[in-house]
């Protein structure tokens, strides 16, 4: 089913789209203007590449690998994996099925993005 039920929606989902993303756009600039969030977000980095250089073609962790995969022990708590895991499903779903409406995809890019911030977040303090 096309996700056509959403058209006369219009003027409800560009509001919607905007609150959804104020949170994680609150978060993105946390971390962006945080020095300590930055450092341990790098040093995270770094340990993910296993001393590879950032710019290599190579995949750096597959999606299901045990440490640092989609469910891995070091990303974050066992409810922010399944969110995670839940939003990823339903971005690729509306993606194909949106038929060109920037509004839905947006808002679902908007909750994944603001989860994502929340697991680095996470990773970052310690408590993933």
């Amino acid at each position: 089913m096309p996700l056509s039920v959403f058209l006369p929606m219009g003027g409800v989902m560009r509001p919607l789209t905007f609150v959804a993303a104020t949170p994680a756009v609150c978060l993105f600039l946390r971390i962006l203007f945080s020095r300590t969030y930055r450092d341990k977000i790098d040093a995270i980095n770094i340990e993910m590449r296993d001393g590879q250089p950032a710019f290599s073609f190579r995949s750096r962790k597959p999606l299901l690998d045990p440490e640092w995969g989609m469910f891995g022990t070091r990303t974050g708590s066992r409810p922010a994996q399944v969110l995670r895991a839940v939003l990823f499903v339903e971005a690729g779903v509306t993606m194909l099925l949106s038929q060109g409406r920037a509004e839905l995809v947006g808002l679902v890019m908007a909750g994944l993005f603001a989860a994502m911030l929340v697991t680095m977040l996470q990773m970052a303090s310690g408590e993933a």
